[in-house]
């Protein structure tokens, strides 16, 4: 009975209907599934004429599946698009996070200098127990600086205060923007001094580190006379006046020999990291350059290495506290020998009450130490002055009292008396220098030396017709 068709399924209800035949249960039960899966069939064959109907008055099955590609292919470009955006933002903010980061902690600021850029450690407290300022990392040394500020016309201008401390401490071989002013100023003894004067941003920086760091170095309170409030040139002569023997000893390029990574080392010593204390010394360190046009632009090439700068606010009490374990050891080597012992800059001062004394073995032991602290003596410059003979020290007289020499007051004797004659506007132009201005300014060199020698200068001044300004 399962395979019945409709048409014998309605000549059965047909035949029940009038009478001609009584199925059993079982077969009234069959019926009826029978009924009901006809029904079913029915229904589907509706869905089915009129599905066909609506196929045969829409687009054709091709058209359709062109359009199921499309709206595909649209659901796709949506998804790539909005991957693309999400992969866009997230690299956005790790560029961002790098860049704060580089700017916290950079990563190379040249050859040769960013190997130690780690900004991790530090000593906090002995930062504190110095009382100076801590610095974890750039950012907040650029802070504590104020840094950014308006650069001059036509440099690089700075949102970040980071990112214009790294170019402040950036090395390069050549740059084509100097940092420093360079000139030249004729010596004492002849030749010329190299002078590097830092510009306005780059001297705000040093000011800073002036004030809130290298001023509170200690060199050596009684060795060190130089660069120090209160200290002068007739303290550095004074242990010296009437000795038997004076020898005076020369450190060649004092400050460009403190290198860089010395420096860095003066303020790891303070407590600083490492990162902190290479941006610390870059600031304040610099190499000789000279400037030459390449390709027809003007370039500033470096000549030699890295150190302290003869001009820069810093380098004096840098260049004092570095000296300090040299002050140490030549002090101790002269108690052993007798000597006393004093050093202004790159003046190393020695004297001896006796005649005797041991000349050739201290200034091999000076040589020697001097060396191994990382400096040059300039052996052409050293000068062994005995009594009855001209000792000078930092330019002052010292054989029986400190005074000025014969020779200087010779030669201000004869500008004084040519301004009387000539007038002070000619000799001003002689000299290159106001003439007035040389008159007083030795007055006051010679009333800090020797107040007696002073006084007598003053009278013939005004004997001569030209007292003192201030008079």
């Amino acid at each position: 009975m399962s395979s019945i068709s409709k048409r014998d399924l309605d000549q059965v209800d047909e035949m029940i209907a009038r009478g001609f035949y009584t199925p059993s249960g079982d077969v009234r039960r069959a019926l009826d599934a029978l009924r009901e899966n006809q029904g079913q069939i029915d229904r589907i064959e509706q869905e089915l004429a009129r599905l066909r109907a609506e196929l045969a008055d829409g687009p054709s099955l091709a058209e359709l599946i062109k359009q199921a590609r499309a709206r595909r292919i649209e659901r796709v470009r949506e998804e790539r698009a909005r991957r693309r955006a999400l992969r866009e933002a997230e690299q956005s903010e790790r560029r961002a996070a790098f860049a704060a980061r580089k700017r916290r902690a950079p990563l190379f600021l040249g050859e040769g200098v960013s190997a130690g850029l780690r900004f991790d450690g530090g000593d906090a407290a002995r930062l504190a127990e110095r009382g100076l300022p801590a610095l974890t990392d750039a950012a907040a040394l650029a802070t504590a600086i104020g840094l950014p500020v308006k650069p001059a016309r036509g440099m690089p201008t700075f949102t970040e205060g980071a990112d214009q401390l790294a170019w402040l401490c950036y090395h390069r071989r050549v740059v084509d923007h100097d940092h420093y002013s360079r000139f030249r100023i004729p010596k004492r003894s002849g030749g010329y001094r190299q002078l590097a004067s830092p510009k306005p941003l780059l001297r705000k920086a040093q000011q800073w580190v002036l004030d809130h760091l290298t001023s509170r170095l200690e060199p050596h309170a009684r060795i060190a006379t130089a660069w120090r409030k209160g200290r002068s040139v007739v303290d550095n002569a004074r242990p010296h006046v009437g000795k038997a023997v004076v020898i005076r000893v020369d450190i060649q390029d004092f400050f460009p020999s403190i290198s860089w990574r010395r420096v860095r080392r003066v303020f790891m010593d303070l407590g600083y990291s490492e990162g902190v204390g290479t941006m610390l010394a870059l600031l304040t360190t610099d190499t000789d350059r000279v400037a030459v046009r390449l390709d027809g632009e003007l370039r500033f090439v470096a000549r030699g290495k890295r150190g302290l700068p003869q001009g820069a606010c810093t380098s004096p009490s840098l260049a004092n506290f570095v000296a300090l374990r040299l002050d140490k050891r030549v002090d101790g080597l002269c108690r052993s020998l007798g000597f006393d012992y004093t050093r202004y800059a790159d003046d190393l001062t020695f004297s001896h009450a006796q005649p005797r004394a041991n000349v050739a073995v201290l200034l091999q032991q000076v040589y020697a130490i001097l060396r191994d602290e990382g400096f040059e003596p300039n052996e052409r410059k050293t000068a062994v002055m005995r009594a009855g003979g001209r000792q000078m020290v930092t330019g002052l007289m010292v054989q029986d009292a400190i005074r000025v020499s014969r020779r200087d007051v010779r030669r201000f004797r004869a500008i004084a008396h040519q301004c009387k004659l000539h007038g002070f506007e000619t000799i001003s132009q002689r000299l290159e220098k106001d003439a007035r201005s040389y008159l007083d300014g030795f007055l006051a060199w010679v009333r800090m030396a020797n107040e007696e020698q002073a006084q007598k200068l003053e009278m013939w001044l005004e004997s001569l017709g030209l007292p003192r300004r201030d008079m």
